[in-house]
């Protein structure tokens, strides 16, 4: 990013979506200064029944006693929650990376404390990685060390990695019903600690967004179950190749979505036909593998304007590379400020895909997409086009 300011991009009205173990409570061990900005979230959430905080002091960090307190600050809060909760995340701040707590001991007492509870340990550092796992990586694997080994295998997968449900309309649910698995579980859906723990025994995790295949690949360590990489695409043949390689894992016919495949290609038809030349941008708030959304559409004959990146993955350099040498005309505009984003002088006609390039040139034409959320499959294919025809017919007013 060049020198100056970055252009802030309000979200208003989008809560940050946290994963969250049913009847689980989280505790941080933090300075209050530090608890502050954790606190104010869950109350913006809705999430502050869940949440608690023991702030320590210098005295605490000198004298080390707060790993003591932790204990102590349990068991008041078993006397004053309401129903009590079957598990605790500790959250310990970055400090923490300088106090070195002892984990294991920790973790050791508190279980020989509480002997019917489950504990596990979560770092809260957003600048710091270990191993080079993301910090979002690393504490969804947190979440997951809670489950115990299943003595027995069920016909259920787990979607691990996606912090909000496919559509339940899509094919996806359907197919895996069809060829005998009438049971998906995801942590966001799930309503008891119990029913948590029944995702021990599913037959397969099948990681739809990237941050979740460390997850998975820990639990294929843990707990013996099987992960299969099925990333959101809106290339149809992509899409066809992940369900080939499902239902070959599955041990079935790999057969069932040829319709959806159709719909999803008079879908992209109509859509064509309506925009004409009307060029499209796209955003990395909108898909997590923007570049491969963007090399999708431009083969389905769509002209790509630009594509505006605030926050670069690594998933789909691989598309990246094939933009530059294949569609030099198409914009790639990194970071965040306002001049980089209106020196480009980009279509005020376009349709942008995205929120945060749409409002930073208050687009008329505006398709609310937050990173692939509810897409997947033949019938997110359909349903982005279906959006991307009605914004272009429905003016955004930005006042």
């Amino acid at each position: 990013m060049g020198k100056g300011l970055s252009f802030f991009i309000p979200h208003h009205g989008r809560p940050k979506i946290s994963l969250r173990v049913p009847e689980s409570h989280s505790l941080h061990v933090c300075p209050a200064a530090c608890g502050r900005r954790i606190g104010l979230r869950s109350l913006n959430n809705g999430e502050a029944d869940y949440s608690s905080f023991l702030y320590i002091t210098e005295a605490d960090v000198i004298s080390g006693d707060y790993e003591n307190m932790v204990a102590d600050t349990i068991e008041e809060l078993m006397e004053v929650l309401t129903p009590p909760p079957k598990a605790f995340l500790i959250h310990v701040n970055c400090i923490d990376d300088f106090l070195g707590t002892d984990e294991e001991a920790l973790l050791v007492e508190l279980r020989d404390r509480f002997k019917d509870l489950h504990f596990t340990i979560c770092h809260i550092n957003p600048i710091a990685s270990q191993d080079l796992v993301a910090p979002g990586a690393r504490k969804q694997d947190r979440l997951y060390s809670l489950l115990d080994r299943s003595s027995e295998q069920e016909a259920s997968v787990n979607l691990i990695g996606n912090f909000v449900s496919p559509d339940t309309k899509g094919e996806l649910f359907t197919l895996l019903k069809e060829w005998g698995i009438p049971i998906v579980r995801q942590i966001h859906a799930l309503n008891s600690y119990d029913e948590f723990q029944r995702m021990a025994a599913a037959r397969y995790n099948l990681v739809l967004m990237s941050m979740g295949r460390y997850t998975a690949q820990q639990m294929e360590k843990r707990l013996d179950i099987p992960y299969l990489d099925m990333p959101v695409s809106y290339d149809l043949n992509e899409v066809e190749k992940c369900y080939h390689a499902l239902a070959l894992v599955l041990g079935v016919v790999p057969k069932g979505w040829e319709g959806y495949r159709r719909e999803a290609e008079a879908a992209i038809a109509s859509c064509r036909k309506k925009l004409r030349n009307t060029p499209l941008l796209i955003d990395s708030s909108a898909a997590m593998r923007p570049f491969a959304m963007a090399k999708a559409l431009q083969g389905y004959g769509f002209k790509i304007a630009a594509i505006f990146i605030t926050h670069g993955k690594d998933e789909d350099m691989a598309e990246r590379q094939w933009l530059i040498e294949h569609s030099p005309e198409t914009r790639i505009i990194w970071g965040g400020r306002y001049d980089t984003v209106i020196s480009h002088d980009l279509p005020a006609d376009a349709v942008a895909i995205g929120f945060d390039v749409a409002y930073t040139l208050k687009s008329p034409r505006f398709v609310d997409l937050q990173r692939d959320e509810t897409l997947f499959g033949f019938h997110g294919i359909r349903t982005l086009m279906e959006k991307i025809a009605e914004a272009y017919d429905t003016e955004t007013r930005w006042d």
